[in-house]
């Protein structure tokens, strides 16, 4: 199984807990309940003491709603498919350990499996088969159960080798912690639960080989992908550029094995260097005219929606339609100067209309002309604006000129009339 080397602050921090330390052990601390001649449990126990107690951390679960004793784990933590540190401190549950005990929880109940040293109050977290013990976490009296744990005086008449009962204020929520030998039963002296613990086992083990199995192609495709990368940014980076030229919206970075894009406020996308990769950079491309200029149409036909235009949008470009005519725009620089002169073209025509008739003008007339000077100037500033940020073919010089153009040239505007 793939695992990891904790630092000290790397486990603070993943358990959340900064009482912490690194386990030591002195000749005093060697467990009182092993007796000799050791028999094969005492043997068992010894060397899981020698294994774990050097290469261990020892954390003090306290709290209003912990176990209050120490739990003992290895500073080796297992690794997830990303490759991120796994809590080794995780309850599970299995109903066929549990209720053989004969015990009546009285709640919902999980449990971590290990070795209980009394001595010290240690509670050393193992794999299933070498636990001969188990914390049982039992969680009562939320709002959807009945449920009320046990007193701590059940337990005691059990034997239960330790136990603990946390609660609120009120006393209706809380945990019961019991610790137990892992072949508990109340009916009888001990039962037989290797059978149990071996599935248990086996399902760790499955985990821990289907990760394996993911880590080493994930090894494998990385290798791969450093032998294609040369071919493969061969191919991309026209792509990159093409991409680059239509928008900012996107961010390229190219690393040993991987390449990583992401588009403006959203998430990074990291791919190895493979065909998959420029079919995704070509999506990018077909998407970028439409994802860098729609925003921008849609922001001038706000100011010609009430005269009678319709926008219609589509993967490639915008097509607008008037009373008696439609015409289309690509989404490009040129698509959107056509636009731009043609919406402004279109409200300057209302505007020398609507002059014309001035001098028999009612004061409504002269709203709507007002109207038309304040979109069309809302105009000619979004597509200055939109200029100087492209900082191509000086933008804001032509729109400039554009407006002065069209106000006198009829031709150019969409053949809509105002009714």
């Amino acid at each position: 199984m793939a695992k990891r080397d904790t630092t000290l602050e790397e486990a603070k921090v993943l358990l959340g807990n900064d009482n912490v330390k690194i386990m030591s052990y002195t000749a005093g601390d060697f467990p009182m309940d092993i007796t000799f001649p050791l028999d094969e449990d005492d043997i068992s126990l010894l060397r899981i003491f020698l294994d774990n107690y050097s290469s261990s951390y020892v954390i003090d679960d306290t709290g209003k709603y912990h176990s209050g004793i120490k739990l003992q784990i290895p500073k080796a933590w297992n690794i997830d498919k990303n490759q991120r540190l796994q809590n080794p401190i995780k309850y599970r549950s299995c109903n066929e350990l549990t209720d053989g005990m004969g015990i009546d929880f009285d709640g919902d109940v999980e449990f971590l499996l290990g070795n209980f040293l009394k001595y010290d109050g240690v509670f050393v977290i193992t794999n299933p088969k070498n636990a001969h013990d188990v914390l049982i976490k039992v969680s009562w009296g939320d709002s959807f159960s009945n449920s009320k744990g046990n007193p701590s005086d059940y337990a005691e008449e059990i034997g239960a080798n330790y136990f603990s009962r946390k609660a609120n204020n009120s006393g209706t929520i809380g945990y019961d912690y019991w610790i137990l030998p892992v072949n508990f039963s109340h009916d009888m002296n001990s039962r037989d639960v290797s059978g149990i613990l071996q599935r248990l086992e086996d399902e760790d083990k499955k985990e821990e080989a289907e990760i394996d199995s993911y880590l080493h192609n994930q090894e494998l495709d990385k290798e791969e992908s450093i032998r294609n990368k040369d071919r493969i940014l061969e191919q991309i980076n026209p792509i990159i550029e093409r991409v680059l030229e239509i928008t900012e919206l996107y961010k390229f970075k190219t690393d040993e094995a991987t390449f990583t894009y992401q588009k403006q406020g959203g998430i990074k996308v990291t791919r190895y260097y493979n065909d998959e990769l420029i079919s995704e950079l070509n999506e990018i491309l077909k998407l970028a005219p439409r994802q860098e200029y729609e925003p921008d149409f849609r922001g001038m036909e706000e100011y010609v929606a009430p005269f009678g235009l319709t926008f219609i949008y589509d993967e490639t470009g915008l097509t607008v339609l008037g009373p008696s005519s439609e015409k289309y725009y690509e989404y490009s620089i040129d698509g959107y100067h056509s636009l731009y002169n043609d919406l402004l073209t279109f409200l300057s025509n209302r505007i020398d209309k609507k002059e014309e008739t001035k001098k028999i003008s009612t004061d409504k007339n002269d709203k709507e002309a007002d109207d038309d000077k304040k979109y069309a100037e809302k105009i000619v500033a979004l597509a200055t604006e939109k200029g100087e940020a492209k900082e191509k073919n000086t933008e804001a010089k032509k729109l400039e000129q554009a407006y002065e153009e069209t106000l006198g040239n009829k031709d150019v505007c969409l053949h809509v009339e105002d009714n």
